[in-house]
């Protein structure tokens, strides 16, 4: 058979960085982690081909050359999912989906998948697999909810498909885990993945990273676990193995994941992540709430000192990246503003703000639908703009304006120029990954000379920015640059978000 991989386009979101991007020359944040795993659990006969909109169109000549298409996507790209698939439909290609979204809310797409392959794949793609085979290949085929895999049964990613096209990628994913101990009410993890962490062992990882070593990629490496360091004392483990292959091949690598905020109180943890080669982390740390953070059962942030603990990350190497929601039943109207200010008190430059959304499987989605308060789907964006619940502190209407004043504040020229003093006087580069340099890095910095120093609005925050990082912190300049481009495409993004409703 021949098979057609296709990842559906991603909206211009927060995280699709796709403003920021063009500085580089990239087309596309990540590749598609999930498509490259199925593709090496398909028949090794089988010719495939995958297809990322994010990198370049797919023309009705791709469709056409297919027999089977195979689709997986973020809730975020319905949208374009839904478009692909009627193009699928148009053509009489049958067409088979999996993954987080589908399997969240299968019913979403009733009528418009021929095949659906729920939960992990390892389980249930077997089934379609064989009875394919037969030619008598279901409409639904799910694994046994709450029956997860051992994820060392999941096969290495299929590299050589990117062949050509791997370059337009800004960086690489690979997985050592799935789960999160923690069950925040809001979050889907625990839904799709469970409480109990399932990790790879430290061979297995240091092969995956052979694999892309040797697939001629260097950079940027996304370890796309829900909490990297879910389980402690297996990620040390593998950590010790990482850094050993880092200073056998000269650090090729520079790692970023997600952790929870408990990673600050852990200095071994912290040491070896920087051993590793790892320079940034995403921390959900959600809201200055205490009641809020407790209603949500995130108590592990209730107890912390925020400001405290990522400027101790900083000061380690380590940058953040925060995750802030607004809308929880215990917020108020003078949240936003108590937002604003913990963002600018933690000088965390990129923060992710949000209202709150129910997604479908979360324990919030329940019992905001027995109360209901539930108003229709979550369009999947967690920084649209968008709330699919009746909120209980506040109105919907006080709900947005303090959501727009956030990241209409918090993007300013002025509050970013003062966050970006705070990293710098608390921010130690890691020395292990100073000697990176790249044309794409210089390409950047020109372009971010030209776009932001000499036509935008932010051009005297920009100079002014150099100027202290010489004075402060030379070492941060590259740090610096890329955070600018970063602000550049925050700043287009949120243009849309802070618009008021007509």
């Amino acid at each position: 058979m021949k098979v057609l991989l296709v990842y559906p386009k991603y909206p211009d979101t927060f995280w699709s960085f796709r403003h920021a991007l063009a500085f580089t020359g990239k087309k596309a944040a990540f590749p598609p982690l999930g498509l490259l795993t199925i593709a090496a659990m398909l028949p090794k006969e089988w010719t495939l081909r995958l297809l990322d909109e994010n990198i370049g169109e797919i023309s009705d000549e791709d469709i056409l050359w297919a027999d089977l298409v195979f689709i997986s996507a973020m809730l975020a790209q319905s949208k374009a999912t839904v478009e692909m698939l009627a193009r699928c439909r148009l053509f009489r290609r049958d067409t088979v989906a999996g993954g987080a979204m589908f399997t969240s809310d299968p019913d979403r797409f009733s009528g418009l998948v021929d095949h659906l392959v729920l939960g992990e794949a390892e389980r249930s793609l077997p089934y379609f697999l064989e009875d394919l085979k037969q030619g008598h290949a279901k409409p639904v085929y799910a694994s046994e909810a709450k029956v997860y895999c051992d994820i060392m049964i999941s096969p290495i990613p299929r590299w050589d498909l990117l062949q050509g096209t791997m370059r337009s990628y800004s960086s690489v994913s690979l997985q050592f885990g799935k789960g999160c101990p923690h069950d925040c009410e809001f979050c889907n993890v625990t839904g799709l993945n469970g409480r109990i962490m399932r990790l790879k062992t430290a061979t297995r990882v240091i092969e995956e990273l052979s694999v892309m070593y040797y697939a001629g990629w260097r950079g940027s490496v996304f370890f796309a676990d829900d909490n990297f360091i879910g389980h402690k004392k297996k990620a040390k483990g593998v950590l010790s193995e990482i850094a050993v292959f880092q200073q056998t091949y000269g650090y090729p690598f520079q790692f970023y994941t997600q952790v929870d905020i408990s990673l600050a109180d852990d200095d071994e943890l912290i040491s070896m992540m920087a051993r590793a080669g790892f320079f940034r982390v995403f921390i959900g740390i959600e809201t200055p709430e205490i009641e809020s953070l407790k209603g949500a059962n995130k108590h592990l942030n209730a107890g912390v000192d925020m400001p405290a603990s990522v400027k101790h990350l900083f000061q380690r190497g380590i940058q953040v990246q925060g995750g802030y929601v607004l809308g929880f039943d215990q917020d108020t109207v003078e949240t936003p503003r108590k937002m604003i200010d913990l963002i600018q008190t933690t000088g965390v430059l990129t923060a992710m703000v949000g209202p709150l959304q129910a997604l479908p499987g979360t324990r919030l989605y329940h019992r905001l639908s027995a109360e209901g308060r539930l108003l229709g789907n979550s369009t999947g964006d967690n920084t649209d703009g968008t709330v699919n619940f009746t909120p209980k502190g506040m109105t919907r209407e006080e709900l947005a304006v303090g959501y727009r004043n956030v990241v209409s504040t918090i993007y300013s020229p002025e509050m970013y120029y003062g966050r970006l003093l705070t990293f710098l006087d608390e921010y130690r580069p890691n020395p292990l990954l100073r000697h990176h340099f790249s044309w794409g890095s210089m390409r950047a910095f020109v372009f971010s000379v030209v776009r932001i120093g000499i036509l935008s609005q932010a051009r005297s925050w920009y100079w002014r920015s150099f100027i202290e990082t010489a004075r402060r912190n030379p070492a941060a300049f590259s740090a610096v640059v890329e955070h600018w481009i970063f602000r550049f495409h925050f700043d287009r993004v949120s243009r849309n978000l802070i618009k008021p409703e007509s």
